[in-house]
């Protein structure tokens, strides 16, 4: 499956396209692959999780969830852009 290219993070024509502008803060739209996670870990109490996008509109220094945005540039601009599925 090819990585989703985001506009205004990369340089060739996009696979996924701004939605909507807040601000300086980027709306994305992504096809969900399912709506429910299997939960483990702490978590693993519960049967399921439910996260419904990715990203965030803080931006706090310390989130270890920047990690895990889709690239270095997306990583460096955490909490100006949302990625809903």
């Amino acid at each position: 499956m090819a990585q989703p290219k985001y506009e205004g993070y990369c340089e060739c024509t996009p696979t996924k396209l701004v939605r909507e502008k807040f601000g300086d803060m980027n709306v994305y739209v992504q096809n969900a692959k399912s709506l429910l996670t299997k939960a483990t870990g702490f978590i693993g109490n519960y049967d399921f999780t439910l996260n419904p996008y990715r990203g965030c509109q803080y931006g706090c220094s310390y989130c270890y969830a920047a990690a895990f945005s889709p690239n270095a540039q997306m990583r460096q601009d955490w909490g100006k852009w949302v990625i809903f599925k």
